[in-house]
């Protein structure tokens, strides 16, 4: 597996077990205070835009040495946090709707860089604290070649995880 041949990179064990229960429970925190807020319903996922410094523990992962070396090997040593969220997505009997499908991010830049492939200027870094599904889709990179109108490409691979 390969981020230019799959279109991403699966780092299993990237955080030993202390370290999962430690930031878990840090989300945990910042979940229950957005549901005590009112402002993440309950039972209803929670999607947190640049939340970040709400604890040092997430701030931490910036430079994990088991993914930052592989960032760095990816894009150079220019690098900085632009976009970032927390997310919990709670078990539910009925599967919800799709939101968002698979897309590219990166805005403007996206729309402006108009070569096939486009180069790469980003990647997303994400560290799943709980299993999720045996099976887990991912689009590689072919979806960089999605047209600009399909808001939600299908995914081009699945693959268990």
């Amino acid at each position: 597996m390969s981020l230019d041949s799959d279109g991403f990179l699966a780092v299993p064990g990237a955080l030993d077990e202390s370290a999962v229960m430690d930031v878990a429970a840090a989300l945990d925190r910042v979940h229950g205070e957005e549901l005590a807020a009112g402002r993440t319903p309950a039972g209803e996922p929670m999607h947190l835009l640049g939340n970040i410094a709400r604890d040092d523990l997430f701030l931490d992962l910036l430079d994990h040495p088991a993914v930052f070396p592989l960032v760095r090997r990816e894009l150079g040593w220019n690098i900085h946090l632009y976009h970032c969220h927390l997310d919990v997505t709670p078990p539910r009997a009925e599967p919800r709707p799709p939101a968002w499908g698979w897309h590219q991010d990166g805005g403007r830049q996206n729309v402006d860089l108009d070569s096939d492939p486009r180069p790469r200027m980003s990647l997303k870094v994400a560290f799943w604290l709980s299993d999720g599904p045996a099976i887990c889709s991912g689009d590689g990179p072919r979806s960089l070649k999605q047209p600009r109108s399909s808001p939600n490409p299908s995914p081009m691979s699945v693959v268990s995880m």
